[in-house]
């Protein structure tokens, strides 16, 4: 064999080791490879599911509650509480408990973890505790601790294996706290539909009752019996206020304190009449650190709180807060005369069909087929009208629940004549230097009305009368 065989030879053998290391390589790193893809399957396993329960599994629950551990039992596939027969458990929340712990799982698993660190975790001692016994008698005890700063996570451990802690998104720490009220059925207060609100009764002192019978004659009727025209805008948001009633809050519902919501002697008692003849009841008591009132309906013992705004019209005021601003207005299709007093001196006011063929074809497009006259002076219509829907397009700013007694001349007087035959009487006397008092319907009611609407009145009266 010669030089260049047995160099060919040596490199032979060198290429045969480098090949059989190499494929000694390649069967080890498949093995780390497989190993590693089993550990990280295994660990996903293990971080994913935690509990895996069926909910007829769940025998009962009892959990850390605001004051105190509170139990729940599960019998024919609701939730009961063996300790309140009254309580009746909200589906909803009921159907969160089962769907949190049925199917448990986690993002992360830490293990071998010290007391210490469990401590740092809000699990030793536990914030609380959620401890779950199954139909087949055994237990399963969970101690809720913190959430993570970061993620927001919460971190809980099983009491068989408390070196292990888990996170996880489930909401354990708010589906397993609070009070037992917090997790019953509560009613829902009735739907009332404003539009179809006919009498509102309101029974407290200085009680009243608003009739609405959906057309424009709202009346209010005070205790005393005294009826009255009802203001249309209030008596609609009272009405739009009991269309918006929700339950801001359910607060309890076996409640054996009504004095601590001011409902065992209340603020008022309400009963809206619907034209579909339903009848909704219910009391106002006192009000919460916002203002806010709390409410029982008729015959329940549940007390929940509605926000202020909805009732503070019927429960603060009486039944002057409902009568009628308005006081002034007389169409003008239905007038015959007009007598106005005004700086000692009287003037009729009327408009008359135009007689005269002339005069009714050069004025039938510009004034309807009318005349309108002063002291029988025929006047421009322009100048009668300004004057006219100034008096009769006023609303006061405030009812008086007394007529003042007024020894002065009054400053205007309108007595209004029908063609029916019936009047109207207003006059208006000075009263400062904001208002003037307005009394009217024989003197039988009085309103105070902003000086600015008067002196219009008056500066359109000066106009009509000095025009040639």
């Amino acid at each position: 064999m010669n030089k260049n065989q047995k160099r060919n030879l040596r490199i032979g053998c060198v290429v045969l080791v480098l090949l059989a290391l190499l494929h000694l390589w390649q069967l080890h790193s498949g093995r780390q490879a497989e190993e590693k893809a089993g550990a990280e399957q295994a660990q996903k396993e293990k971080s994913a599911a935690v509990l895996s329960l069926t909910p007829e599994e769940i025998a009962s629950i009892c959990f850390t509650g605001t004051d105190g551990m509170i139990t729940l039992e599960q019998k024919d596939g609701a939730f009961v509480c063996p300790e309140d027969d009254l309580f009746v458990m909200r589906e909803e929340a009921a159907s969160r408990m089962r769907s949190d712990l049925c199917k448990l799982t986690c993002t992360r698993v830490l293990e071998d973890v010290s007391e210490e660190k469990r401590g740092a975790f809000g699990l030793d001692p536990a914030l609380s505790r959620i401890i779950i016994t199954l139909t087949d008698g055994k237990t399963i005890d969970l101690s809720v601790g913190d959430r993570n700063d970061q993620t927001k996570e919460l971190y809980f451990a099983l009491d068989r294996d408390p070196e292990t802690v888990y996170l996880t998104k489930t909401a354990l720490d708010r589906d397993f706290s609070g009070r037992l009220s917090d997790y019953y059925a509560y009613n829902e207060f009735p739907e009332i539909i404003p539009s179809k609100i006919r009498r509102i009764i309101v029974e407290k002192d200085g009680g009243f009752t608003l009739d609405t019978p959906g057309d424009d004659t709202c009346t209010v009727t005070g205790e005393d019996g005294s009826r009255q025209p009802a203001g249309l805008g209030i008596t609609g948001e009272v009405e739009s206020g009991l269309g918006s009633i929700s339950w801001l809050k359910n607060l309890e519902y076996n409640c054996r304190d009504l004095a601590s919501y001011g409902l065992e002697d209340p603020a008022a008692s309400i009963t809206v009449q619907t034209e579909d003849g339903e009848e909704i009841s219910f009391v106002v008591g006192g009000t919460d650190e916002k203002g806010n009132y709390y409410v029982m309906l008729s015959g329940s013992r549940e007390v929940h709180s509605v926000r202020r705004e909805y009732l503070d019209k019927l429960v603060d005021n009486g039944p002057e807060a409902f009568w009628s601003l308005t006081y002034s207005f007389v169409s003008i299709g239905d007038l015959d005369e007009l007598n106005v007093l005004y700086k000692d001196e009287e003037h009729t006011l009327k408009r008359d069909s135009v007689q005269d063929e002339e005069i009714q074809d050069s004025s039938r497009e510009e004034n309807g087929g009318f005349i309108w006259l002063v002291d029988d002076r025929k006047v421009e219509k322009d100048l009668f009208t300004k004057f006219y829907y100034n008096c009769v397009s006023v609303t006061a700013q405030e009812r008086l629940t007394e007529v003042p007694d007024i020894q002065e001349e009054p400053v205007l007087t309108l007595d209004y004549t029908m063609l029916d035959g019936s009047g109207k009487d207003i006059r208006y006397y000075p009263w400062d230097q904001d208002f003037f008092l307005v009394i009217y319907e024989g003197g039988t009611k009085a309103a105070l009305i902003n000086k600015m609407y008067v002196n219009a009145i008056l500066s359109s009266l000066d106009s009509l009368l000095s025009a040639k």
